[in-house]
Order: C-alpha cells, then sequence, then structure tokens
C-alpha cells in the first residue's frame, strides 16, 4: 500500500479520494459540504516524499517501515490541510436533537452533534489520523484500535502544536501498533 503513495499522481489520486470520502452526511439530521484543494494534495504529497526520503538517507533505508511511512503520511497531511471551505446545513448551532425526526432518538441525535462539531473543529487532523492509521495497520496481522477520547486527544495534539516533527509521530503509530 505505501509504495502506492511513492507516486505522485497515485498519491494524489488515493488520498483525494479518501479525503473526498470524508463524512458529507454524517448522519441523518446533519449534512456538510466541503472541498479538497488539489494544490494542498500536491504539496502534501511533496512533504511526504521528503519525509521518506530524509529517513530513507539518515537510516540508510531504501523502504522505510509502515510505521515510518504513517509518521510521514500524517505529517504531511496535517501540515497542508487539504480540507478547505467546510460548512453544514443546517449550521450546527440550528440543529435542534429534541425535535427529530421519526425514528431517530434524542440519543442519536445529540451523538451526531456531537460528531458533527467534533468534526467541525478537526476535520483535517481527524481525517490525516485515519487514513494514515489505516494504512499503518493494514501491515499488523492485529492492530490495536484506539478510544474516542485517544482520537480527540490526537487531533488536539495536532491542531495545537504547529511544528510536529514526523520523527515524532511515527513513534505513535509505532506504539499504536504493538
Amino acid at each position: 500500500m505505501f509504495k502506492l503513495l511513492d507516486d505522485e499522481e497515485a498519491f494524489k489520486q488515493f488520498v483525494g479520494d479518501f479525503y473526498r470520502r470524508s463524512p458529507s452526511e454524517l448522519g441523518t439530521l446533519i449534512n456538510c459540504t466541503f472541498e479538497v484543494d488539489d494544490a494542498r494534495l500536491a504539496l502534501a504529497y511533496q512533504t511526504y516524499m521528503l519525509a521518506i526520503d530524509t529517513f530513507g538517507v539518515l537510516l540508510a533505508s531504501e523502504n522505510p517501515d509502515h510505521h515510518k511511512r504513517a509518521g510521514a503520511l500524517l505529517h504531511a497531511l496535517y501540515k497542508t490541510k487539504p480540507i478547505i471551505n467546510l460548512s453544514f446545513d443546517p449550521e450546527l448551532n440550528d440543529v435542534d436533537t429534541i425535535s427529530t425526526p421519526l425514528g431517530v432518538t434524542y440519543s442519536e441525535a445529540e451523538n451526531e452533534l456531537s460528531f458533527a462539531a467534533f468534526y467541525a473543529e478537526y476535520h483535517n487532523e481527524m481525517t490525516a489520523f485515519f487514513l494514515a492509521f489505516g494504512c499503518c495497520s493494514m501491515y499488523e496481522p492485529e492492530a490495536r484500535g484506539y478510544s474516542m477520547p485517544y482520537l480527540h486527544d490526537v487531533c488536539m495534539y495536532l491542531k495545537n502544536n504547529e511544528e510536529l516533527s514526523f520523527e515524532s509521530l511515527f513513534m505513535l503509530f509505532k506504539s499504536l501498533m504493538h
């Protein structure tokens, strides 16, 4: 999987498709629209390949392992933030979770609204983590999962720290997968 991402067109296609499949319909109450910027995907590819090349030179490895590649991918996407122009219909403040459509419980509506608020705050960070984790876990016989609080902490960490390195992010995947 990761070797496929070494090709620029394959990277832009695969990553772009993944981002564009992000939740446009978060459930039954809220729709989300956004744009994935192709120029940012191209920059993400360059950033990713720089990290892969750096690992290759510093570690004398022509093919860094999946933990390093996942860290490089997460880093590239967190830095370039491919999702732009995010909006919700209805606006999140206008969602009424008490008067829900038939078949939707108050609890389901509250969960959907809570997830939409989380997505509004961390859409780029969450999507980047989902993609990098998914790619990395493909190489593991039994990848560990993560909890929603863990995902929140990772997203908050990515959003609040502008200068993280790909080396530090690869350790995240190394610790999650073992």
